[in-house]
């Protein structure tokens, strides 16, 4: 499977600044779901530092990377063409820059999860992000409407959130 390619999720892999470089060695952060690397490392890198201070430091160099992983993913908006009312996954969308963000804002994509994954050796953070649900060439990306407007006539998500703008699912 060619995961950059792969329409149920995406990643982005980013190369730290020189400064950024300490915290890449420090440890990596695998969801069970992603497939283990060979060329990834085992262990946390040669700092010594606390416990404490090791997780504090990966936590920023994450919240830092994953900014800039949704800052890639989203920019292709910026430059797109009108979309009109109900954008329509094509072909184009498929392998074109496009394709992330369709992904983000399928109408049928209730669950999201990502992972991050530090490969010392190769100087990366890997982000990927994974979604519950395939998009189609020829479906809806989503339907336009006042917010919350549409929930009821969602499968599975008749009730808009608790901090509103998103259907969700009742408990």
């Amino acid at each position: 499977m060619d995961r950059c390619r792969d329409a149920a999720w995406h990643s982005a892999c980013l190369s730290p600044s020189s400064t950024d470089n300490a915290l890449t060695t420090l440890s990596r952060t695998l969801s069970p779901f992603l497939p283990r690397r060979d060329t990834c490392p085992d262990s946390p890198g040669c700092l010594k530092l606390s416990v404490g201070t090791r997780k504090l430091l990966q936590i920023l160099m994450v919240q830092k990377n994953l900014l800039k992983a949704m800052k890639e993913w989203w920019s292709p908006l910026e430059k797109a063409k009108n979309l009109g009312d109900n954008p329509t996954y094509t072909a184009e969308i498929r392998d074109g820059p496009l394709k992330y963000f369709a992904n983000i804002a399928y109408e049928q994509t209730t669950k999201i999860g990502c992972a991050v994954e530090t490969c010392t050796k190769q100087g990366r953070l890997v982000i990927d992000c994974r979604y519950n649900t395939l998009i189609s060439d020829d479906e809806v990306i989503y339907t336009t409407g006042k917010v919350c407007s549409k929930c009821r006539d969602t499968a599975d998500t008749t009730q808009c959130s608790a901090l509103g703008g998103l259907c969700v699912k009742p408990p």
